[in-house]
């Protein structure tokens, strides 16, 4: 499926939202709909797309980032 072809394409053929969730959609969603978001759980990819990321900022940590310094922690261990 070619990014052109998104939106004309069966919805079917789109992963869902939890494969691609966005930390900065988290932002600016969350308080306003968390609706959406308990809807998509569970979230199996989170993608990090804007800065800082977590392993950049250790001391910064929101509620996502404290679930990706949990998984971190869990594999590293």
């Amino acid at each position: 499926l070619e990014l052109r072809d998104v939106r004309s394409a069966d919805p079917r053929a789109r992963l869902p939202f939890r494969y691609n969730a966005q930390r900065t959609l988290h932002w600016f969603t969350h308080a306003s709909q968390p609706g959406y978001w308990e809807a998509c759980k569970p979230v199996a990819v989170l993608h990090f797309s804007s800065s800082p990321k977590p392993w950049q900022s250790p001391d910064r940590k929101g509620e996502l980032e404290l679930i990706w310094w949990q998984h971190f922690m869990a594999a590293c261990g």
